[in-house]
């Protein structure tokens, strides 16, 4: 048959695997790019995020400084100006305590017309406090809040005021004035100026109460202008995610990236920007050396690989060879692969199976030749053999009759032994079954004798603690009378506190602007004095429950521990009758001890009987059972004479046929 020759290892591996490696580099080129170009715009909003939080926290910090001061300003109005002098002092002294932080300076009016300003007096006629902004807005805020940006006209800087109204906490509580201060935005500006996002990217305030731009960079022709007159794609996404309230989302529209960030504590949004092309500017170059290095690395690595599987599959051909010779059933050639890997031990196995193959077959040849002899003298021995077979069957039928009779008598007399063992047997389990219960009712007794011990000490030592108990009670009652004098002496303390922080404002509001201070601390002296009054309240109300509660501890003991010396005096019977059932036990013991040894002794004169009458039965069995078995024998060592010599026949026949088989192998 002609053999069908296809594509070799060689030629298989090179045309599957080249293009797998192909395919891989460029699957791993097509991923590399555009989880790149993901990572690059993940990179860019979250450096929008970061920017816009650093530039938000900055300015943030910035106007919670003036908010806090403001507040401060506030509160001391409220707490110690009892008169409009007093506002008016207190403000002209704070009003330019803090130029570095309020360059203006902080300044207020009052209800009844006072304008309060240390730093500038209005020098138009038409000027009137009641209508500025500041002070309208001013009245209906409870905190410090800031107002709309405004542009100044004597220093072209923006502003923004910081206001709040002032009551009359001594009084009626009514809105008496504001206070307020101008907010200079030039520290703002310049931070958002200096924050830049990638190359190009850029970031502007809006002030949501006006919608007045500023800070912006790029553009400087909108500072100062309003979002809603701006007509730029930038400015009109802006105004959307500021009416939308869509703070902290990036928004990609038209490739330029814009973020809304609210500033906390303000009304200013920062409006962060940068164009996607800024962003993916690293990233084309970046895209060519990754394509570059893998067109590179898949020619390189296809070139290594055709090489490797040239030098490495080069000797399939000599072991191939090596086959057809084995096919053709030469074995007298061998390869020569000098190699340690699975090729050089493929070749070593072939060689090695080709010798062991040689050998069995010269093997072969020669028993061969045994076994036609072999053949020829076991036709004449199954011949003897199967008369013989014959005769010692008939001896052995003879032997089966006697043996069966025997056998009968035997298992008679085993059987009786057995029944009288079995009886004795039982009685012995039942005594034996009787005394364990008896040694387990003692073990019982004893234990109930050592737990009525245990338990009237337990009960004496319970006894002992209910009185420790009840001196304990005693002793907290001595506790709570002293606690309760404690608490006087504090009532006694803080109505003397009151008395002089009630002194100290007398004292305080007589001295005027220099014991403003000293005013706020006898306030809070006061408060204290109160809170220690209510505290020693609550602790009178907490003793007396404690007491209650001790009343009741007391009470229960006392009768726990007339409980517990009936149940002494009651154990103390019982234990009595403990004793009186272990004498008993002890007679009942005895007597079963007397019954055992004799039952012992009859049980092991009827267990001989009967072990010596199964081994007789058995004995006798297992030559019955040797008989039929040689009769077996002896009956199949015939029949299979009568095979064997059949056998030899075939063996002849198929000695005949292996022999010119084994002729065809060259040797």
């Amino acid at each position: 048959m002609k053999e069908k020759r296809g594509l070799s290892l060689y030629q298989k591996m090179v045309v599957i695997m080249l293009p797998v490696i192909l395919l891989f580099n460029l699957l791993s080129l097509f991923v590399t790019i555009s989880q790149t170009s993901r990572i690059m715009q993940k990179n860019a909003e979250s450096r929008l995020q970061e920017v816009s939080s650093g530039a938000s926290y900055q300015i943030s910090a910035s106007m919670m400084r003036v908010q806090g001061l403001m507040e401060h300003v506030k509160t001391s109005v409220e707490r110690s100006c009892d008169t409009p002098e007093e506002i008016q002092d207190y403000l002209y002294s704070v009003a330019d305590a803090y130029l570095d932080i309020i360059p203006a300076g902080i300044y207020g009016g009052l209800e009844i017309g006072t304008y309060i300003d240390k730093m500038w007096q209005p020098d138009d006629p038409d000027w009137v406090m009641k209508e500025r902004p500041w002070y309208v807005d001013g009245l209906t805020r409870d905190e410090v809040t800031f107002g709309e940006i405004y542009l100044d006209a004597n220093t072209d800087d923006y502003i923004v005021s910081a206001f709040s109204n002032i009551r009359d906490n001594g009084g009626s509580g009514d809105v008496i004035g504001v206070v307020c201060a101008d907010i200079d935005l030039g520290e703002i500006k310049e931070i958002l100026l200096n924050k830049t996002i990638f190359t190009d990217g850029y970031i502007y305030g809006v002030d949501t109460v006006s919608g007045m731009v500023f800070g912006n960079r790029m553009d400087a022709s909108q500072n100062g202008a309003y979002l809603s007159e701006l007509n730029d794609s930038i400015s009109k996404r802006a105004q959307t995610l500021i009416s939308s309230e869509s703070y902290g989302v990036v928004s990609l529209e038209n490739d330029i990236y814009v973020m809304a960030k609210e500033v906390p504590n303000t009304n200013f949004v920062l409006i962060s920007v940068v164009e996607k092309q800024d962003v993916l500017s690293s990233l084309s170059s970046l895209r060519t050396i990754i394509a570059v290095v893998s067109v590179l690395s898949s020619v390189l690595l296809c070139v290594i690989i055709y090489i490797l599987l040239r030098v490495q599959l080069s000797p399939i051909s000599k072991i191939t060879g090596m086959i057809d010779n084995m096919h053709d059933l030469d074995l007298t050639k061998h390869t020569d692969i000098r190699s340690g890997d699975e090729f050089g031990i493929m070749s070593d196995k072939i060689n090695r199976f080709e010798d062991d193959l040689r050998d069995i077959i010269l093997r072969i040849e020669t028993a061969i030749e045994a076994v036609d002899h072999k053949a020829d003298q076991n036709d004449t021995a199954a011949t003897r053999l199967n008369s013989l077979a014959q005769n010692q069957s008939d001896s052995v039928q003879k032997l089966q009759e006697t043996l069966h009779e025997m056998s009968a008598s035997v298992k008679e007399l085993a059987d009786n032994a057995n029944r009288l063992s079995g009886g004795l047997s039982d009685a012995n389990t039942a005594v034996s079954t009787m005394n364990a219960s008896l040694e387990t009712t003692v073990d019982q007794v004893q234990e109930g004798r050592a737990m009525i011990g245990n338990m009237s000490q337990t009960m004496t030592e319970i006894s002992d603690i209910s009185d420790k108990l009840q001196n304990a009670v005693e002793n907290m009652r001595q506790g709570l009378e002293g606690i309760k004098n404690m608490v006087d002496d504090i009532n006694s303390v803080a109505s003397q506190t009151n008395m002089l922080s009630l002194n100290a404002s007398i004292e305080a509001s007589r001295a005027g602007e220099a014991g403003r201070g000293f005013a706020v601390v006898a306030d809070e002296i006061r408060n204290l004095a109160d809170q220690t009054a209510q505290s020693a309240v609550n602790i009178v109300q907490t003793t007396n429950i404690i007491e209650a509660l001790m009343n009741d501890v007391s009470h229960a003991a006392a009768e726990s521990n007339a409980k517990i010396k009936d149940g002494s005096e009651a154990m103390n019977g019982t234990n009595s009758t403990f004793e009186r059932i272990n004498d008993s036990v002890d007679g009942i013991r005895d007597a079963i001890h007397i019954v055992t040894g004799s039952l012992s002794q009859i049980s092991e004169v009827a267990q001989d009987m009967a072990k010596r009458s199964d081994e007789q039965a058995q004995n006798t069995g297992s030559i019955l059972s040797d008989c039929e078995m040689l009769h077996d024998i002896a009956q199949n060592v015939s029949d299979e004479g009568g095979n064997v010599e059949n056998s030899g026949k075939e063996l002849k026949e198929l000695s005949v046929q292996l022999g010119e088989t084994v002729s065809g192998f060259k040797v």
